[in-house]
């Protein structure tokens, strides 16, 4: 048969490695959906709308309604101004930033994004339009914040997209305002697009906030502000995202998107408006749950021989680092791993890939390589806190027990 996509099968996931398939059962580190007791509102009009029999197409950019909400959400929390035709709803997040890309590159055209990052996100969606990504390296020590000057020397003509992304999977690191202006400025400066992706931004802690940077003068006509409900109010099987940006940037994208996906789902779009409509007391209280969580598995981690974890400013992730326990402990890691595994196995190239299958073999614990997320990663493992606390502390006894195995 003939070939199919070369860039198809070039383009790089983020999926399990081998041996999360095996049938004995294990604890999951890399959940993404937040396990805390349901918004009562968002399920009662999810209800209300089955028995309505709301389950027809909606308008394909989204039901009035719930964007007229999405319009009051940003000018209240974001600082940012749009009318109901300015918003685009999706299903997911996801599907507006692959839309993005096609909407505005073309064929060789750049598009600047920091490492690590979810690849899927940012850098697949660009290859896939056939742009170009130009990854650029952040460093731990400085919390993973980009340096001005080192994307200032990045941008050719062909540069076009700028991604954002704050705060980060998988890091948990935020924007500071100081970094937002910086890559407000220099877009500005060189005529680029921004893609904002705000999707975890309700999910920061010690009281910090995220800047929008479509909210800074000169950033609204050029800024593409990706959102969703997936994380604030544990949604992601919803299925309901959504694109802020002037008029004429949301008539491209929906171009791009509609032929995807016709429209969100009608009943979760009636979920979402609740959401947003509904009291945010609960959100509270799942935010503290959240940063009790992070403080034990950060308190956990660093307790453990050449593992050290520093308390992420947001999202539900731990990014941490495992670089002196494989220096040490390396060499038993991979007589483990090719003496204990199946004759298929193949060990991984990256230290970071090998102490996850590390922990699968002798855990039967999953956590995500570092690496995966790319080059910078490499060294981290990223922790989900997604779970309640004792399923975690669960999870965190088997990764114990797997480290000081050897």
């Amino acid at each position: 048969m003939k070939p199919l996509s070369s860039r198809i099968a070039q383009i790089q996931t983020t999926g399990g490695r081998e041996l999360i398939n095996r049938e004995k059962p294990y604890y999951y580190f890399g959940a993404g959906t937040i396990d805390f007791d349901p918004f009562e509102n968002i399920h009662a009009e999810a209800i209300k709308a089955i028995q309505e029999d709301f389950v027809a197409y909606t308008d394909n950019r989204g039901w009035l309604p719930l964007r007229e909400a999405i319009v009051d959400k940003l000018a209240r929390e974001n600082g940012c101004h749009y009318s109901p035709d300015e918003i685009l709803v999706t299903p997911g997040s996801s599907e507006v930033l692959a839309a993005i890309p096609n909407a505005v590159l073309e064929a060789g055209d750049e598009a600047i994004m920091f490492d690590p990052h979810y690849i899927g996100a940012f850098r697949a969606v660009v290859e896939l339009a056939l742009g170009v990504p130009v990854i650029l390296p952040t460093d731990g020590a400085n919390n993973w914040q980009p340096d001005p000057e080192q994307v200032e020397r990045a941008i050719t003509p062909r540069t076009k997209l700028l991604f954002l992304c704050s705060p980060s999977n998988p890091v948990g690191a935020a924007l500071t305002p100081a970094t937002v202006q910086a890559m407000c400025e220099i877009a500005l400066k060189h005529d680029l697009y921004v893609v904002s992706d705000e999707l975890y931004e309700k999910i920061m802690f010690d009281g910090q906030k995220v800047l929008s940077p479509a909210s800074l003068p000169g950033m609204r006509e050029r800024t593409f502000t990706c959102n969703g409900f997936s994380k604030a109010y544990g949604m992601t099987g919803w299925r309901v995202g959504y694109l802020a940006a002037p008029l004429e940037l949301v008539r491209a994208v929906h171009k791009a998107q509609i032929y995807v996906g016709i429209c969100a789902p009608s009943i979760s779009q009636r979920a979402a408006w609740a959401a947003l409509t509904g009291p945010q007391d609960l959100h509270a209280l799942m935010l503290a749950d959240l940063d009790r969580r992070r403080h034990f598995v950060v308190d956990a981690l660093n307790k453990l021989p050449g593992i050290t974890c520093r308390p992420q400013d947001g999202t539900f992730y731990s990014f941490a680092e495992a670089r002196v326990f494989m220096e040490a402990k390396g060499d038993a890691v991979r007589a483990a791993l090719t003496s204990e595994t199946p004759a298929s196995y193949k060990l991984p190239a990256s230290s970071s890939a090998q102490f996850s299958d590390f922990l699968m073999l002798r855990g039967n614990v999953y956590v995500s390589s570092g690496g995966a997320f790319g080059a910078c990663g490499e060294g981290y493992f990223r922790v989900s806190e997604a779970d309640r606390l004792e399923k975690i502390q669960g999870g965190l006894e088997l990764i114990r027990q797997a480290v000081e195995s050897v």
